[in-house]
């Protein structure tokens, strides 16, 4: 489910865990930029259902806020802790992501080119840009995110460059997956219900506002 409400280039990332007030200041610094303008509106997504459609445990569920801004978009995780372990990599780009703990944006565009954004409770994150159904041109961007766990719940924070975006953009669609083997937790903010979990069934995924994820014009 979504709605809307109103409210570069550093790997952030490679220090987040030594100096964790680097997470505040990148997010109070994107929340609090200076404008002469009205805030932009914030997408928000809450991921409260399995992929499949049933219910998630109310500790489960996560949110994730896409916010536009001029060149770039600012997106923002709150989702519960699980306590899995963590890539045995350093924070930064990481393949297979998805096998761990973590949040997945999808953004889609035209012709099934999409942009898909992983991002991990340690500060681990895998940015991809595909052109067809799991045929990735680009991966392992560098993208600016900083994660922090606080307690049962972690926060993440990444920008992203509007450059990477499809064109077309026109749906969206976020998912959370955590635990392991049998216990493997598959959520969605709109479920890809079919015979297996498969986060790339675009037909489920939500339609996106017209101009939901463009920037507040100057005045």
């Amino acid at each position: 489910m979504y709605k809307r409400s109103t409210a570069r280039s550093r790997r952030f990332s490679e220090f987040f865990v030594a100096c964790p007030s680097k997470f505040r200041n990148l997010s109070n610094a994107i929340r609090n930029t200076p404008s002469d303008k009205e805030p932009s509106p914030v997408f928000l997504l809450r991921i409260e259902r399995t992929w499949d459609g049933s219910p998630a445990a109310p500790d489960e569920t996560a949110t994730v806020e896409i916010e536009p801004r001029e060149g770039t978009l600012v997106i923002r995780v709150d989702a519960p802790y699980h306590g899995d372990a963590p890539p045995a990599f350093p924070p930064g780009p990481t393949e297979a992501l998805w096998e761990h703990e973590a949040i997945e944006v999808f953004l889609l565009g035209s012709d099934e080119n999409y942009l898909e954004i992983e991002m991990g409770p340690h500060g681990h994150h895998l940015a991809l840009v595909l052109r067809g159904r799991r045929h990735a041109i680009a991966r392992g961007l560098p993208l600016d995110y900083v994660a922090r766990i606080e307690g049962e719940r972690w926060r993440g924070v990444a920008v992203v460059p509007r450059e990477w975006l499809p064109a077309g953009l026109g749906r969206v669609n976020a998912f959370a997956v955590h635990g392991q083997r049998e216990a493997r937790r598959h959520l969605a903010a709109f479920p890809v219900p079919g015979d297996r979990p498969d986060f790339h069934r675009f037909e489920s995924f939500g339609e996106l506002p017209r101009g939901a994820l463009e920037p507040e014009p100057a005045a």
